[in-house]
């Protein structure tokens, strides 16, 4: 999405919680999108951008990177908006109903559903990096237990962008439908 806006002529910051406070003032921008994600698959896709690399050179197994997963921050999504982007727009984005078509408009600000894109997001494009395979393969493979998915998917954040969605994310995501 970055790259489209780059390449139509559009001036792109990526605001971060580390930058933030270092980008112009937010809501002097023409436009503000923000990317939501199922926090699961978010989760997995951030770890292995942070770690995919080592893993490849580590040749580790499935079951290793699962637990690895797991020990790192599994929050970070979960409380963004309240966390980062309210603070930085003064928009709380959960007063405003979440429309089944995956996108909201609220004046200038545009929060859009990453699986609701025509274009697939980067972070679903993986196979593209070098570590594609091993991710590809874990998130093929990975499941969990009830405890996690229901912290993840019982959230404030997935109840409000994916409440039509959570039967079929727990189904997804769950233990008992592993072969």
């Amino acid at each position: 999405m970055l790259q489209g806006l780059k390449a139509e002529g559009h001036e792109v910051d990526r605001g971060y919680e580390e930058n933030i406070s270092s980008l112009p003032p937010i809501l002097s921008y023409d436009a503000i999108y923000t990317l939501v994600r199922e926090p699961i698959s978010r989760n997995i896709s951030w770890f292995f951008e942070m770690n995919g690399n080592r893993l490849l050179k580590e040749s580790t197994t499935l079951e290793h990177i699962k637990e690895e997963f797991l020990a790192s921050d599994q929050y970070y999504s979960l409380d963004w908006f309240g966390r980062v982007f309210f603070t930085a727009t003064g928009v709380d984005v959960y007063k405003y109903d979440f429309p089944p078509n995956g996108i909201l408009f609220l004046g200038k600000i545009c929060v859009l559903r990453t699986d609701q894109m025509k274009h697939e997001h980067r972070a679903d494009t993986k196979e593209t990096r070098p570590y594609g395979n091993i991710y590809k393969e874990f998130t093929e493979w990975v499941k969990f237990d009830d405890e996690y998915i229901d912290e993840m998917l019982s959230s404030k954040y997935a109840m409000h962008f994916f409440s039509e969605d959570i039967g079929e994310l727990w189904e997804r995501w769950s233990d008992e439908n592993k072969i």
